[in-house]
């Protein structure tokens, strides 16, 4: 065995043995996207898929970066990327499906669960909207991707208080609950090192910063919203 070749799975990290040989000596130094998900490339019947993604390509023959994927890296290392997409769940949206998270009606005298999860946009324009009295969503946030959107109710604990929809033809966001949010804070998850624990928490400051400002200004000055 000449190298390693390690592929994280939502159930673990699945090894892989590379022989050594002259012919890959000059191996791609690119980094690889995925198309799908990891634990999936991982069935005997994809072993081809698998084979040919981690073959030795030649500088020619390097296919540029998705345009999603390249925004999102202005905002997150690939590392921290590659630990979100795993301990989250990706979901897409398109054409009849575009509704992200809305408040629930809850029956009077009934406790209101708190949100539960928040969103990274991976691909698309995702809106924040609010209800206004006569029932008309009023937008107050565009997020492109890299951003982040749902989390004030979350950290703040309480339920779901505003529309997010997909704006654009398709969309994918990574949802990450709760749970897997304060792993990452704490660097308990086996997915990332105290490197990216650290840049994930600051990443998430500078986010709901910036989401916050946007949001004062909105609810200050609706007509402009």
């Amino acid at each position: 065995i000449g190298s390693m070749l390690f592929v994280p799975t939502p159930d673990g990290v699945f090894e892989l043995g590379a022989l050594s040989c002259e012919a890959m000596a000059e191996d791609s130094q690119a980094i690889i996207v995925l198309d799908k998900d990891p634990a999936e490339l991982l069935c005997l019947h994809q072993g081809d898929t698998l084979s040919s993604v981690f073959c030795a390509t030649h500088d020619e023959d390097e296919q540029p970066l998705p345009p999603a994927i390249s925004q999102v890296s202005k905002h997150l290392s690939w590392n921290l990327m590659l630990a979100l997409r795993i301990t989250g769940s990706l979901r897409r949206f398109g054409e009849g499906n575009t509704v992200l998270a809305e408040p629930i009606d809850t029956p009077l005298g009934e406790v209101q669960m708190p949100a539960g999860e928040i969103f990274i946009v991976m691909e698309g324009i995702f809106g924040t909207f609010r209800k206004t009295v006569r029932g008309d969503l009023v937008l107050l946030l565009k997020s492109p991707p890299g951003t982040v959107i749902g989390a004030d109710d979350v950290w703040a604990n309480r339920p779901r208080s505003v529309h997010l929809r997909c704006l654009s033809d398709k969309g994918t966001v990574v949802a990450l609950p709760r749970r897997i949010a304060k792993r990452l804070e704490l660097g308990s998850s086996p997915f990332i090192g105290p490197k990216e624990a650290e840049e994930f928490i600051e990443y998430m400051k500078r986010e709901m910063s910036l989401n916050l400002s946007v949001m004062q200004s909105a609810f200050s000055d609706p007509a402009g919203a």
